[in-house]
């Protein structure tokens, strides 16, 4: 396991809807919608694009803002530590919680009226990038050797050949 990636596997952990929480009528969330008190809680943090997401390792924190039907307005969440990325949601970790974010918004139609919009911090996403920098140089040292890989069973059903011609 990175450094950067948090272990739940020793939490005790359950999912929200099986907890007693009661939500109280203001929460923290509630009290840091304006968008300065968004930025400033953002400032270590970049936007990644929603394909992006998909290639973000399990177990990276995320902050995201979703889509407020009832008051037709994005809201600021404070995320958690990512456990699982599907292609329709996320499940993250969040005080010994886990829950689940839409990655989309839908109308009564079920088309997209909004995109949930994620941060990381940015020394995670430096921490991505040079995972990814060695999974390209990884990839390539693979290529090349199924390169020669491929060049020695053409030599060989050469060599099968020639000596089946010889017997």
């Amino acid at each position: 396991m990175n450094n950067n990636q948090f272990n739940y596997r020793f939490m005790k952990i359950k999912r929200i809807s099986e907890d007693n929480y009661q939500k109280p009528k203001k929460t923290i969330t509630d009290l840091v919608q304006t968008q300065d008190k968004v930025q400033e809680i953002l400032e270590n943090y970049q936007e990644i694009s929603n394909e992006e997401i998909d290639n973000v390792p399990i177990g990276i924190h995320v902050r995201y803002i979703s889509y407020n039907k009832k008051t037709n307005k994005e809201a600021f969440r404070f995320g958690g530590v990512i456990k699982k990325i599907d292609p329709n949601y996320l499940v993250l970790i969040g005080n010994n919680l886990t829950f689940s974010v839409q990655r989309y918004t839908r109308n009564k139609n079920n088309e997209i009226i909004h995109t949930t919009r994620f941060f990381i911090k940015d020394k995670d996403i430096e921490k991505i990038n040079e995972s990814n920098q060695e999974l390209i140089q990884n990839q390539q040292i693979i290529d090349q050797q199924n390169e020669i890989i491929n060049k020695q069973k053409r030599e060989i059903e050469k060599l099968k050949k020639k000596l089946n011609n010889n017997n």
